[in-house]
């Protein structure tokens, strides 16, 4: 089993859109000789609590009902295989931001900011399972990716060097969370029986609406001349509210022949469209809410103007 990190083309895409309209912004506010803003690309790491998750849907079970035909009677019967693969926590993520500031006094400056974050888990097994009525030997791979947007409004305010090489700073602002997206894949690899090596793939794709959150933070900076820094950033960030992951697609490769009674997946739509997840020991489906308070660690180039 591994965790990894990932951050696709579709994050390098929003960044480079946010970064082409923060340096027009920076440009105006550049004109004027009595202000003084600052623009600053960050990376790093992030670490939302996401309990539910890691403690709920990743250790959910798959229930799994096929038809299995016996020999010599050719009389067909059911047979049921709890297929338990969960995933590995996801304890961080890859964060990528941009920011711009602008400098209200010598000591205190406003931050308006984009940022992205994205963590994946993957976990594999074997196991046995009734397929077209005979049992085949299958690789199970499933793997869940967790990724949001944020926008971010700021204060900073400056507590220690003004001048000179050395600067300490505190941040406090609001930030939304929107694009929640999870998606989970589960993939099936038949190695043996009527289906060797062929695929099946299930996706479950649900999604949540934006939230509200208030991040507190400290951060310090080296110059290196008057206009360039390198600084590194910590913060923790408290959500006033849970989010409710909803309307789930489900995709699936199954089809009517492969005598696949049933399948219980690790996620559902539940009644009034929230997703649930079903409990480890398989005896019914709960609710799934998540938390995203959480610490981040950002390192910061920042260039000043």
């Amino acid at each position: 089993m591994s965790i990894r990190t990932q951050t696709g083309r579709r994050v390098w895409g929003k960044l480079l859109s946010v970064l082409a309209l923060l340096l027009v912004s920076a440009d105006c506010l550049a004109k004027d000789g009595d202000k003084k803003w600052s623009f600053t690309p960050l990376v790093g790491i992030s670490s939302p609590s996401l309990n539910k998750l890691n403690n709920g849907v990743f250790r959910s079970p798959l229930l799994w009902a096929g038809n299995v035909v016996t020999q010599p009677s050719g009389a067909s019967q059911t047979e049921n295989i709890t297929i338990i693969n969960p995933l590995p926590k996801l304890r961080y993520g890859t964060k990528l931001g941009l920011e711009v500031a602008y400098d209200l006094n010598s000591r205190n400056s406003i931050e308006l900011g984009f940022s992205t974050w994205d963590a994946s888990s993957t976990s594999t097994s074997q196991v046995v399972l009734p397929f077209q009525g005979k049992f085949s030997d299958v690789f199970f791979q499933r793997s869940g990716d967790f990724q949001y947007n944020s926008f971010h409004i700021g204060w900073r305010h400056r507590i220690y060097g003004d001048h000179g090489k050395w600067r300490i700073n505190t941040h406090i602002g609001l930030r939304e969370l929107f694009d929640i997206n999870y998606r989970e894949d589960m993939v099936f690899l038949f190695q043996t029986g009527p289906a060797q090596s062929f695929k099946r793939i299930i996706q479950v794709i649900p999604k949540a609406t934006g939230v509200l959150m208030l991040g507190l933070g400290v951060g310090g900076e080296y110059f290196f001349t008057d206009w360039l820094s390198l600084g590194v950033r910590a913060g923790y960030s408290f959500g006033f509210q849970p989010i409710h992951l909803n309307n789930a697609s489900i995709k699936s490769d199954f089809q009517a022949n492969d005598n696949v009674g049933t399948i219980q997946l690790p996620l559902r739509p539940g009644p009034n469209g929230q997703v649930q997840y079903l409990r480890s020991d398989g005896s019914g489906y709960s609710d799934l809410t998540l938390r995203m308070n959480g610490w981040d660690m950002m390192l910061a180039i920042t260039i000043y103007r």
